[in-house]
């Protein structure tokens, strides 16, 4: 019943990459995933398993608040690329609360999202215009500071 209540099937446990320990990992629900649109099938696709997350000391309670921060990301190893290639993008990443304001702190401009597949209609629809982007007056020396290069 509360297998069935979280929308978890049978393809789902049997989906490679999902084991009793991701099911177990303390107050993590299929609610918090499926509720922010990010299905087990995103994050594995991408070689993204909660082994990377917990490792990096980020839970699903981080993920969805405001204090997570694209250091603790990358310093886990996932970049731009790893979320767009799993399918995740702005809108998953803002309606987990995360904000241009973390981007920002990251050093992350516009080139990082454009080259991340991320469009002017994602940042359009989460409120962001080129005034936030020249206001962050973000500099290479920024970016480099921060451990993220023109790949990521």
């Amino acid at each position: 019943h509360h297998l069935a209540s979280a929308g978890i099937t049978w393809h789902r446990l049997a989906s490679p990459g999902i084991t009793w320990y991701h099911l177990a990992s303390p107050g993590i629900t299929w609610h918090h995933l499926n509720s922010a649109g990010i299905t087990w099938h995103h994050l594995n696709s991408a070689g993204i398993t909660w082994h990377h997350l917990n490792s990096a000391g980020i839970t699903w309670h981080q993920l969805a608040s405001p204090d997570i921060t694209w250091h603790h990301l990358n310093s886990a190893g996932i970049t731009w690329h790893h979320l767009n290639s799993a399918g995740i993008t702005w809108h998953h990443l803002n309606s987990a609360g995360i904000t241009w304001h973390h981007l920002n702190s990251a050093g992350i401009t516009w080139h990082h999202l454009n080259s991340a597949g991320i469009t002017w209609h994602h940042l359009n629809s989460a409120g962001i215009t080129w005034h936030h982007l020249n206001s962050a007056g973000i500099t290479w020396h920024h970016l480099n500071s921060a451990g993220i290069t023109w790949h990521h």
